[in-house]
């Protein structure tokens, strides 16, 4: 069995994880180089009680914070995200961490995970959301290999539908993942972890121009160069490549470190599903290469034409409609007059040299 801990020197925190067969032995952190007793099951444990919640069994780990299920009020389960003592320590994450919570707390819709209250425990703040059964995205993807093209594009029009709502109100998610797509027992698919949710009507301080924030495997071009600026385009390109993600178990874009996976994001082509070892119809390769063009101004321009499209794909048609006849008419019509227009030009060039068949061409257009 793996144990769990965090490095004892103050000025590193890194989390550490090793057989629990080294209990009560010292190892050396390989950030820092301290020598860190490695405590016992028992030594750790977790937290009976956070705030007024009762703590019944965690649910999962990340970089800033712990997950715990826990029971409120006549014995209501909650899910309760707890800030880590590092994260703690930096302004910037309890910045970032009290923004998710500010965020989540002014949206309801039935695709959004709901926040219900914010509180601090040992110094530390925790926030308190729907408690939501099932699985993550990235789960079924692990377990399952991937996840079908229907179910994909219905998670994704879901995910869609509730990044309208969250833009309505004035923010960008900006960290759209399958790990922070939930899915339920029941069929419902819910998006989750605003905490790096951007109100763009504020003075955002905590993101720095020339930063970016997200995760590379799914991160915008633009978001990997200056977060700060990017708008709900970025979004729309991270839910394309989650997309991909999904319906070919494969990430598009890999690398040793991050700088080569927001290289491939910048510099390489979107793979296409046949790429990936999975062929998709073409309607889907159409609808998310728009969705993941390099440049913000080719990928859907709003919501409404992203779920149009979605609608569209979904119901085994191309995202976007044919041009009507008279519009392929006229488009050709237009394409003739350039034509002319260019053959005009070129034989004007040639007569230059010609007085006389110069004044014969000006004659014939009447301009002499």
């Amino acid at each position: 069995m793996a144990i769990r801990f965090d490095c004892s020197n103050p000025e590193c925190f890194k989390k550490l994880s090793t057989s629990d067969e080294h209990v009560g032995r010292q190892i050396h952190c390989p950030a820092c180089g301290s020598a860190v007793q490695v405590p016992s099951p028992d030594e750790l444990g977790r937290p009976e009680q956070i705030g007024p919640y009762r703590v019944i069994r965690e649910l999962g780990e990340g970089g800033t914070g712990n997950v715990f299920e826990a029971a409120g009020d006549q014995d209501a389960r909650f899910a309760l995200k707890w800030l880590s003592v590092k994260a703690s320590l930096n302004q910037s994450y309890v910045q970032r961490f009290q923004r998710e919570a500010n965020a989540a707390a002014t949206l309801n819709h039935p695709n959004l995970v709901h926040v219900h209250e914010t509180g601090e425990h040992e110094k530390r703040p925790y926030l308190v959301m729907d408690f939501i059964g099932g699985k993550t995205a990235k789960q079924v993807i692990d377990e399952e290999g991937k996840i079908s093209v229907e179910k994909s594009l219905e998670i994704g029009t879901a995910v869609a539908a509730a990044l309208q709502h969250a833009y309505k109100q004035s923010f960008i998610h900006r960290d759209i993942k399958p790990e922070n797509i939930l899915l339920t027992p029941n069929g419902q698919t819910k998006l989750t972890d605003l905490g790096l949710a951007k109100n763009f009507e504020e003075d955002i301080r905590v993101t720095e121009s020339g930063t970016g924030v997200g995760t590379p495997y799914y991160m915008a071009p633009e978001q990997s160069m200056d977060a700060a600026h990017s708008d709900y385009r970025a979004d729309i390109y991270s839910l394309g490549i989650t997309m991909l993600h999904m319906m070919t178990g494969r990430l598009p874009y890999e690398g040793r470190n991050a700088m080569e996976v927001i290289r491939g994001h910048v510099q390489r082509p979107l793979p296409t599903g046949q790429e990936l070892g999975h062929s998709l119809p073409e309607g889907v390769e159409l609808l998310l290469h728009k969705m993941c063009a390099k440049k913000p101004d080719y990928r859907h321009q709003s919501y409404a034409e992203l779920l149009e499209a979605m609608a569209r794909v979904r119901e085994g048609k191309l995202p976007v409609a044919a041009l009507p006849r008279q519009s392929r008419s006229g488009a050709a019509i237009t394409i003739m007059l350039i034509l002319f227009i260019l053959t005009t030009i070129g034989i004007l060039v040639m007569a230059k040299s010609d007085e006389g068949l110069l004044a014969e061409i000006l004659r014939w257009f009447e301009m002499e």
